[in-house]
């Protein structure tokens, strides 16, 4: 209900989106996906680390949901869409809590990191060199190179430090980033 007439004004909205462990309780601190909030434009929306869940006007929604991709096809879907609307409306209060729990398919490292790799390399051999054409095909694979890295980046540091959450790794990313 409080992101309705965002998504309504702009074609998508978003919250902040509380991120916690399965285990946590309810009252414990959350870490947010987005640091910030407002406008963001397509390409500003795929800069986010961590996945999210927009409601979208439905005229933004000209696309299905990529099931040929079994990891961030979230992002392809999101990125479309967000495109269509031209911008992602960002709420501040985190409306919704993602529950991080520890085996799921997303979690369950380093098999995890090996799958988003594997997605990671098939979306960007989908967009080939014809890419260049479209600047926004060019921000979709920059976002993907992006996530490669980073994803080499958790990998090598939960080697370093099992039982390490992607969220918590982003956290700590953030954090050297702005001191």
């Amino acid at each position: 209900a409080t992101l309705l007439p965002y998504a309504q004004a702009h074609g998508a909205a978003v919250c902040a989106m509380a991120v916690k462990r399965f285990e946590a309780p309810r009252q414990a601190p959350a870490q947010t996906v987005f640091s910030t909030h407002g406008l963001f434009t397509p390409g500003q929306a795929l800069q986010v680390d961590g996945g999210f869940s927009p409601i979208y006007r439905r005229d933004c929604i000209t696309h299905l949901w990529d099931e040929t991709v079994n990891f961030s096809e979230d992002v392809l879907f999101n990125h479309r869409a967000v495109s269509n609307a031209g911008c992602l409306y960002v709420h501040p209060e985190p409306l919704m809590i993602y529950r991080v729990r520890p085996n799921s398919a997303t979690h369950d490292m380093p098999h995890a990191s090996h799958r988003a790799e594997r997605a990671y390399a098939q979306v960007l051999s989908r967009l080939g060199p014809s890419r260049h054409v479209c600047p926004a095909s060019d921000q979709l694979a920059a976002r993907f190179e992006r996530k490669r890295v980073l994803n080499a980046r958790y990998l090598r540091a939960w080697t370093e430090r099992p039982g390490l959450s992607f969220e918590d790794f982003i956290q700590e990313t953030r954090a050297v980033q702005t001191a």
